[in-house]
């Protein structure tokens, strides 16, 4: 549940990580009592990928992707970029609903796959994909994957074994 709220964090994710990692020590340091005493391990599940830079930044180390998060099931929308916003929404005082989309990847035109954002809210390339004509708008996940509208799927099909 920590991860997902902070996935939802999309302005400036490092003052959020500021935070919460001042909230969970300052927690830690006041809990005299061993049975209440927190670790501040809170930022590692919020915000993996963003210490994991900092450190980075701090030591010259190799940066590196934490995590890839898995898509669940539902509806998405492509622009003419190739972003894919997950579709969500939310119900009003009124009673009518505010439909919310958050970034959560990219396809590009070479085919490169982008999620994720490192510290300075540039996204990450992930992966690479044979390259594809991109048509914008409404579409779903299935099963974990993107259904991109307007392209072939290719489904693999095995080479049968030669028998002599």
């Amino acid at each position: 549940m920590v991860r997902k709220w902070a996935e939802q964090k999309n302005g400036n994710r490092l003052s959020y990580l500021a935070a919460l990692h001042a909230i969970a020590c300052k927690t830690a340091a006041a809990c005299q009592n061993k049975d209440r005493q927190g670790t501040g391990s809170i930022v590692f599940y919020a915000f993996p990928q963003e210490i994991v830079n900092k450190m980075v930044e701090r030591t010259g180390g190799r940066p590196i992707s934490v995590a890839v998060p898995e898509l669940c099931d539902g509806e998405v929308e492509i622009d003419a970029e190739g972003r894919v916003f997950l579709v969500a929404g939310f119900p009003n005082g009124d009673g009518s609903v505010h439909e919310r989309r958050i970034f959560h990847m990219q396809v590009t035109h070479k085919g490169e796959v982008f999620m994720d954002r490192d510290g300075g809210g540039n996204p990450v390339m992930v992966d690479r994909v044979h390259p594809f004509s991109i048509e914008p708008g409404r579409s779903e996940v299935r099963d974990g994957k993107v259904i991109f509208p307007g392209t072939q799927q290719r489904p693999f099909v095995p080479r049968r074994k030669k028998v002599d």
